[in-house]
C-alpha cells in the first residue's frame, strides 16, 4: 500500500461518522498501531481500493498546465472467507465514501465496477454486505443494483444512544448477469 492511501485510510478512520458506519466496534477511532493492522488485514482481500475521483489538470502561474493528483473520496474491499470455505466462491463486500461526496453516484459505480471484477474475473457465486438497518440511503442504493434481503439481525449494535438492526443482503452471480443482460 502505498504510504498516502496509508494515510488517507488513517485519516478516514478518524471520522467518527465514517468509522461508525464501517465498524461495529466501540466508537473509538484507532491509534496508528491499529489501523496499521486494520490495514494489514485489508490487504488480504480479493480487492482493497481507495476510491478516488481522477485527477484534473489545473493551470499554473506561469501559464503551463500542471497535472493534480487524484482525490481520495472513500474506499472498498472485496473480501472472502477463509480459504476453507472457497469452494463456496462467496464475498462480501464494503465501501465507505465520505459524507460530502454521498448522493452524487461514486458509490454505485464503485459497487458496479466491484461487482463486474467479482463475478466477471474472480468467478465469485455471490457477494453478500451487511449495513446497518438505520442507513437507510445505502439499503435503497443496495436493492437498486439488485441486492436481495437475505435477513435482520435485530438491535445488534448501540449507536448514539439506541440500539440498531444489522441488515444482510446478498446478489448472486444469475442475478447479477440477467441485470445486466449477460448470459
Amino acid at each position: 500500500m502505498e504510504k498516502e492511501d496509508e494515510d488517507y485510510l488513517f485519516t478516514l478512520a478518524q471520522d467518527a461518522d465514517s468509522y461508525l458506519n464501517s465498524w461495529n466496534s466501540l466508537p473509538t477511532p484507532p491509534g496508528t498501531a491499529q489501523a496499521k493492522s486494520m490495514y494489514e488485514e485489508m490487504s488480504k482481500a480479493l480487492l482493497n481500493a481507495v476510491v478516488c475521483l481522477p485527477a484534473s489538470t489545473k493551470p499554473e502561474a506561469d501559464g503551463t498546465t500542471a497535472l493534480a493528483k487524484p482525490t481520495p473520496i472513500g474506499t472498498v474491499i472485496l473480501g472472502s472467507r477463509d480459504a476453507m470455505r472457497a469452494n463456496n466462491r462467496a464475498g462480501f463486500l464494503g465501501i465507505t465514501i465520505e459524507d460530502q461526496y454521498q448522493g452524487q453516484g461514486y458509490g454505485s459505480e464503485v459497487i458496479n465496477w466491484v461487482l463486474d471484477f467479482g463475478f466477471r474475473y474472480m468467478n465469485l457465486h455471490r457477494v453478500e454486505l451487511q449495513t446497518f438497518g438505520s442507513n437507510l440511503g445505502a439499503i435503497r442504493l443496495y436493492e437498486r443494483l439488485g441486492f436481495v434481503h437475505e435477513g435482520r439481525r435485530r438491535e445488534t449494535t448501540f449507536r448514539e444512544g439506541e440500539y440498531v438492526d444489522s441488515v444482510v443482503m446478498g446478489i448472486l452471480e444469475g442475478e447479477w448477469r440477467r441485470s445486466r443482460g449477460i448470459s
